[in-house]
């Protein structure tokens, strides 16, 4: 059963790990210092404008520049189910194994109790 566990929890760990380093060594191939500086030069943004323009059409962004969140969003609630599950499963193995030990530790007692 601890054999169980222990593949069990291995995934997870370095999954946790991945997660938190895995940036950190993304941000350490980064040069230091300011960001570079575009080598073309810009055209000046025209002053905002007072009136209201109506927007054309319901898709602000451009076509393929968004992600689907209903998918996002999917992945991220079945992951933290699986999380919750599988912390459910550990604890409850757990609580096997203390009530296991439990019951051993209640017939040695009493086999030590029958033979005083």
């Amino acid at each position: 059963m601890r054999k169980i566990l222990v593949c069990l929890l291995v995934p997870v760990r370095v999954l946790v790990l991945a997660l938190f380093f895995v940036p950190l060594a993304a941000r350490a191939d980064l040069p230091p210092g300011p960001p570079p500086q575009p080598t073309q030069p810009t055209t000046p943004p025209a002053p905002p404008s007072d009136k209201w323009e109506p927007v054309s059409g319901m898709n602000i962004q451009a076509p393929g520049e968004s992600i689907p969140a209903s998918g996002l969003v999917g992945g991220a609630y079945a992951f933290i189910w699986l999380m919750v599950a599988g912390f459910v499963a550990t604890v409850w193995w757990r609580q096997a194994s203390v009530t296991r030990e439990l019951a051993d530790l209640q017939k040695k007692i009493a086999a030590a109790d029958k033979q005083r």
